[in-house]
């Protein structure tokens, strides 16, 4: 009798686990993320505003919320103009990545390691007052500037 009964629930176990029911949902899930009439496809939408930010800019990144914000080239201008106000130096390639900024000078004079460091510590500290958002790197080749 409770061979039977096993079974029988075995049995009714199996048919419900292999029922034919019928999603609007895909395998993949695709069907969530269009956009069809009265559903809001939020994926698309997303994909389809290219009005949300500037080029250049990064989204999570709100220095200021006006149109004219400063975006990633005007922080490169600004660290460019800042080695500028140096005698003897000009600026070489200004990389920012995240929250790092890669700063290279070229210096037309030849320096020894004690007054390269000091030049450096120099750059370092006026480029962070500058954009102090960033950590900074700064490399100073000697003997190779205009």
């Amino acid at each position: 009798m409770r061979i039977k009964l096993l079974l029988f629930w075995c049995i009714i176990l199996l048919l419900a686990g292999c029922s034919n029911v019928k999603t609007t949902q895909d395998q993949n899930g695709a069907n969530l993320m269009s956009y069809d009439g009265g559903i809001d496809g939020f994926y698309e939408r997303d994909l389809d505003d290219d009005g949300a930010f500037p080029n250049n800019q990064s989204s999570t990144n709100y220095i200021e919320l006006t149109e004219d914000r400063p975006t990633i080239g005007t922080d490169q201008d600004k660290i460019r103009e800042v080695v500028d106000t140096f005698d003897g130096v000009t600026p070489g390639s200004v990389f920012i990545n995240g929250n790092k900024a890669y700063v290279t000078v070229h210096s037309t004079d030849s320096y020894s390691e004690k007054e390269r460091d000091k030049l450096r510590h120099k750059l370092l500290h006026d480029i962070t007052k500058a954009v102090p958002r960033y950590q900074i790197l700064v490399r100073v080749h000697d003997g190779d500037g205009e």
